[in-house]
């Protein structure tokens, strides 16, 4: 990634973040937006304000690529039969092992923001003891509070 592009992006993240910290009351952006700008995800949930060009594509980890790989992995295995859906630990093996255990858990409350599943969804991905303790965050609102401009 370029150096330009990184400072450019960091000052535009930060502008927003600091908005939304500093007026949480008179926030016009979504919480998933700001969650996706937080975490350095690319939001592709929100591609409407980018003309789908997004010139920050190089700073998200994940980037789009690996972030709609992930949901649609996500997608295509809840389309499954119940018996065949998995918990999250099953889904970190599945996508190939323990490096995609954080990409796995942003995208996861990226999804819990954007309202793309239901509860019984999350439900089955937190079976008792199927997941580290820090993926109960997935289905935690995102508030002003949490905003980390590190």
């Amino acid at each position: 990634m370029s150096p330009t592009i990184a400072a450019l992006y960091e000052v535009h993240r930060h502008q927003i973040l600091l908005d939304a910290l500093r007026h949480p009351d008179q926030q016009v952006l979504p919480s998933a937006y700001l969650y996706a700008l937080d975490r350095r995800i690319s939001p592709i949930f929100h591609t409407e304000w980018t003309d789908h060009v997004d010139p920050f594509e190089e700073a998200y980890r994940p980037n789009t690529e690996q972030a709609q790989y992930i949901y649609q992995f996500i997608r295509n295995v809840f389309s499954l039969p119940p018996e065949q859906h998995q918990s999250f630990n099953q889904l970190v093996k599945n996508l190939g092992g323990q490096r995609y255990s954080y990409h796995l858990r942003v995208i996861l409350r990226y999804c819990f923001q954007s309202n793309k599943f239901d509860q019984p969804f999350y439900d089955r991905i937190l079976t008792k003891g199927e997941y580290p303790e820090e993926v109960l965050s997935i289905i935690r609102p995102y508030t002003a509070k949490d905003i980390q401009l590190v």
